[in-house]
């Protein structure tokens, strides 16, 4: 794929009205990719420009394009107030995730199409130690502490060692936001057989190899607060077949 200038060219998953945000579909396999509407707290990666049928090309502006952008807004928002994901591809005054960017005008009611100045949102990283092995036959916890406002965007992890798959004895793979008193629950991580090791449905850990983990599917979900503090988890079922040493986890936060 060549290099690209604005605006981008994408097919529309969904009939897209215009100046709505807009996100890649997960899984999309076309060229170019499909995107369809962003949800509440998924910024998503721009703003389609005009109406598009489904299944058609539409042209989308970047949110890391210079300058400003029009977006749809769901209420009243005032001039000079930062602005947030909100759902059906709109942005409202209600916080959820980052900041999205600050209203250079006022809106006074649900589908007003306002401009709004993007504010930069550079991905933060954090890595778990990995000095501590997988337990065999136990939990093993990891934790990070969010250093940003924003959205769960990936989840990667990788050790020194190779596991094989096997339906009885297997690793599952969970990330739970503890919020920032410890008592939070939220499940970050699909809670399906592809995050394990499983040999049905799952896969074996292969030494060094970056293993990219599937996050849940409801956006709410995925919404972090700077402070919040994330629990990883290795879980054991059964008895694994040795060590897993030195597992990293790789936690990415947009």
């Amino acid at each position: 794929m060549g290099k690209t200038t604005n605006p981008i060219t994408f097919i529309a998953n969904v009939e897209l009205a215009q100046k709505l945000r807009v996100a890649i579909v997960p899984g999309t396999t076309t060229s170019p990719p499909n995107v369809g509407i962003a949800g509440v707290g998924d910024a998503g990666i721009g703003i389609n420009d005009v109406l598009a049928a489904i299944t058609t090309l539409c042209a989308v502006e970047p949110f890391n394009k210079t300058g400003t952008l029009e977006m749809v807004a769901n209420g009243v928002i005032a001039e000079g107030a930062d602005v947030f994901p909100a759902a059906g591809g709109k942005i409202s005054a209600t916080a959820a995730g980052s900041a999205l960017g600050k209203a250079m005008e006022a809106s006074t009611a649900d589908g007003d199409i306002i401009e709004i100045l993007v504010y930069p949102n550079e991905m933060q990283m954090s890595n778990t130690p990995g000095t501590t092995d997988i337990a065999t036959t136990s939990n093993t916890d990891e934790y990070v502490i969010v250093g940003k406002a924003g959205i769960l965007v990936g989840v990667d992890f990788s050790s020194l060692a190779a596991l094989t798959a096997h339906d009885t004895n297997y690793i599952t793979f969970s990330v739970t936001n503890l919020g920032q008193g410890g008592a939070g629950s939220t499940a970050m991580l699909a809670a399906t057989d592809v995050n394990t090791t499983k040999a049905t449905g799952g896969s074996a850990l292969v030494a060094n190899a970056k293993r990219q983990l599937t996050l849940h599917g409801t956006a709410a979900n995925l919404v972090v607060a700077e402070g919040d503090r994330l629990r990883i988890r290795f879980a054991a079922s059964g008895t694994l077949a040795g060590a897993v040493t030195r597992p990293v986890a790789n936690i990415k936060v947009q």
